[in-house]
């Protein structure tokens, strides 16, 4: 005897909103506030040439030990980078 519920064998397709999809998020607000510092500060390293970009990045990353948050490389032209750091408060950068 076959069973009511299935077509050609199959279980019959359901939509997505009538299973059980408990564990899923019901709200687009976030659980919890990101935490993120009040005053960022970014500088942009002199362009460098390809074969530099290691020694630049480990010298401003030993300049500003731990206010980095972020690191973005960009191709100017001719083989040469740029190196922008973005760091939490006013530490580091050319003017320290």
């Amino acid at each position: 005897m076959q069973d009511t519920n299935r077509v050609s064998g199959s279980p019959p397709p359901e939509s997505s909103a009538n299973r059980n999809q408990e564990g899923t998020a019901t709200k687009t607000s976030l659980s919890r506030k990101i935490n993120t510092p009040k005053r960022c500060s970014a500088w942009i390293t002199p362009p460098v040439p390809l074969y530099l970009v290691p020694q630049a990045l480990s010298a401003e990353i030993h300049k500003n030990r731990g206010s980095i948050l972020e690191v973005h490389i960009r191709r100017t032209g001719n083989h040469q980078f740029r190196i922008t750091l973005v760091s939490a408060g006013g530490a580091g950068g050319p003017d320290t």
